[in-house]
């Protein structure tokens, strides 16, 4: 339900925040009689004080429901979690991504939600399709959407005008994008590059091979969705511009792997363009010279954008589900704690919270709604779906430490992809065809 209008919920979020102390961690404050739901989410140190504000202003709105915080970096959240679903140990409530859905619904972890969903318990009546069929695995709706991200070319524009070229477009094809770089690297300040690159980067090669009307897996899960000489071609790319010192070299790309927003090429100004979210247009505002864009990533015959789903789910080994019923759907459908979180993990699916955000959104922030406006208003990009169970795997360490070889010249291109493709096929042979 969303009974407050936009005003009063502002006033309600900064009388709040102006009595309020945030004691930093939350953790299991329940008294007697009431109930603790468990509660997982990853993120650095702003979107943690967030979220234990919004979930502070839930417990004082539902007297008996207190929520045990549970929260992670990106890599040791699923470390934890998965370690958590082994033991049966996992959270009333968690968050999930496309990336590893697939793998916990097929091994049980999760519940199906339609029938709460059915009832509007769970109320995303006035979702579009887009917004929930990313929670759909196996028929069955066992995610609820929190945010939608689409990853995009962010690029620094005072570097790319500084160095007398024009702003990329929306609708260049690879072939532009290479010759772009090549073009702008002759024209940027010594130790600059053209572009990060994500020659192994999961959501970069699922758009190329979307673009080319393929997918990364096959329709059961236990095989590759695009051919060798797909991946050839795309690795090319990333060779050739890594040659011509568009792109970092791999000894630099590795130390650049896990690092921090701010260490990042794009967010120090050693790099005019970086591959990411649109949601992280205001982290990197805040770290570079020049004023951030977004253009979406290029493209071969067909638009190959998608939105990467957060999500959250319900453990099958609760005994609390109507309480977490009760918390996802107002975390979902309120506009108080969505004001709170300000689409911190992308585009909310309730079209009354995007409406809200967009209104009071600043300038920097509008500028990933008007890009994640642009793909849902494009009927030519193809349906996504859940990865196969393994993918992680996949990527990292297989698609990675390949990719590292054919970067410090160890083997050749193809040599590469014939190695790829014979371990990720190994490793996707053992899941069972999805139902």
């Amino acid at each position: 339900m969303k009974k407050l209008k936009v005003l009063m919920v502002m006033v309600m979020i900064l009388t709040m925040a102006a009595g309020a102390v945030w004691a930093g961690g939350g953790g299991d404050k329940a008294k007697s009689g009431d109930v603790t739901i468990r509660f997982s989410w990853w993120g650095a140190n702003e979107r943690n004080a967030r979220m234990n504000q919004l979930l502070d202003i839930f417990e004082t709105q539902h007297p008996g429901i207190k929520i045990s915080r549970e929260y992670s970096s990106w890599g040791d959240y699923w470390t934890k979690f998965t370690t958590q679903a082994a033991a049966g140990t996992h959270p009333d409530v968690s968050l999930h991504v496309m990336q590893s859905v697939q793998e916990y619904v097929n091994k049980g972890v999760l519940i199906p939600l339609d029938e709460y969903v059915a009832s509007g318990k769970i109320n995303v009546k006035d979702w579009s399709g887009t917004a929930i069929s990313p929670g759909r695995i196996n028929g069955k709706q066992y995610g609820i959407i929190y945010g939608l991200v689409a990853q995009g070319v962010l690029y620094n524009s005072k570097l790319i005008s500084d160095a007398g070229m024009a702003a990329p477009r929306d609708d260049w094809t690879y072939a532009e994008f290479k010759q772009y770089c090549l073009d702008l690297k002759k024209k940027l300040p010594a130790g600059v590059f053209a572009s990060e690159g994500p020659a192994a980067s999961d959501h970069a090669v699922e758009i190329f091979m979307r673009s080319r009307g393929k997918s990364l897996y096959n329709a059961q899960g236990n095989g590759l969705g695009f051919d060798k000489e797909d991946l050839i071609e795309w690795w090319t790319l990333w060779e050739d511009l890594r040659k011509a010192e568009c792109v970092p070299g791999p000894i630099l790309a590795a130390e650049l792997a896990n690092a921090p927003y701010e260490q990042t090429l794009f967010g120090s100004n050693r790099a005019a363009m970086i591959w990411q979210n649109g949601n992280l247009i205001p982290t990197f505002q805040k770290l570079t010279s020049g004023e951030v864009f977004i253009v979406r990533e290029p493209r071969s015959k067909l638009p190959g954008d998608f939105f990467q789903p957060t999500m959250f789910g319900i453990s099958s080994k609760t005994k609390l589900v109507n309480e977490s019923v009760i918390f996802i759907d107002w975390m979902v459908n309120e506009l108080e704690p969505n004001l709170i979180f300000k689409a911190e993990y992308g585009v909310p699916g309730d079209p009354d919270v995007i409406k809200a955000l967009e209104d009071m959104a600043s300038p920097v922030e509008k500028k990933n709604y008007q890009f994640s406006s642009r793909i849902f208003a494009d009927s030519a990009v193809p349906p996504s779906s859940a990865r196969a169970e393994g993918s992680a795997a996949v990527f990292d360490p297989i698609m990675r430490m390949v990719y590292e070889d054919i970067s410090t010249e160890v083997i050749t291109i193809r040599a590469g992809v014939d190695r790829f493709f014979t371990e990720a096929s190994a490793q996707l042979a053992r899941n069972k065809p999805n139902s």
